[in-house]
């Protein structure tokens, strides 16, 4: 009994030092209906700016985005810490003008290098959420609106944290209960003598 304790206890002590992280979604509810103020826009630890430095603009909850002159708009994500994330979804949003179907759309991931990795082209004929998970871990996500306007709605994203290190207090308190658990186990070893 003693012993498959003493085998269970490293592996509950690093499965301590493992960090879940859960999903967290981008809605744009809080970002005005009409242009914004500024090109930039933060939810739940996920940052989005313009690369043309223009202003955002949403319209009911829904980031919409075109078009600058002859060039597509593009936007970036990035995380407010810096660190990794996992895009998961995405809800393209059908958006007409004059009885024509616009946006299409570009998703590109970038390391932490910011070389690109990997990314996905999809147009926006109907509102259907896209599984964008195949992108992996990325440092900056690239969306890229080509032709004219498009909408998005709620990105799933995944943060990436990175297991904490202990403190060397921790470190000294869990030597002493080994130690503690090792006196203990040897105190018992020892025959009586009769």
């Amino acid at each position: 009994m003693m012993k498959s304790l003493l085998r269970a206890i490293p592996a509950i002590g690093f499965a301590a030092l493992a960090t879940s992280t859960s999903a967290a979604v981008m809605t744009f509810d809080d970002l005005p209906d009409g242009l914004s103020p500024g090109p930039s826009y933060s939810e739940n630890g996920l940052k989005m700016g313009s690369e043309q430095d223009r202003p955002l603009f949403a319209s009911g909850g829904v980031m919409v985005g075109g078009p600058i002159e002859t060039q597509g708009q593009y936007f970036n994500f990035t995380l407010s810490t810096g660190q990794a994330f996992t895009p998961v979804s995405v809800d393209l949003i059908r958006l007409t003008r004059t009885g024509r179907v616009f946006g299409n759309f570009n998703l590109a991931g970038y390391n932490e290098t910011d070389d690109w990795i990997s990314s996905v082209d999809f147009d926006n004929s109907s509102n259907h959420t896209v599984d964008i998970s195949s992108l992996g871990k990325v440092y900056r996500l690239r969306l890229t609106f080509y032709n004219d306007i498009g909408g998005i709605d709620n990105l799933v994203f995944t943060p990436t944290i990175a297991a904490g290190v202990p403190e060397p207090a921790s470190w000294a308190l869990m030597l002493a209960g080994f130690g503690m658990i090792g006196f203990t186990l040897r105190a018992r070893s020892k025959p009586i003598i009769a």
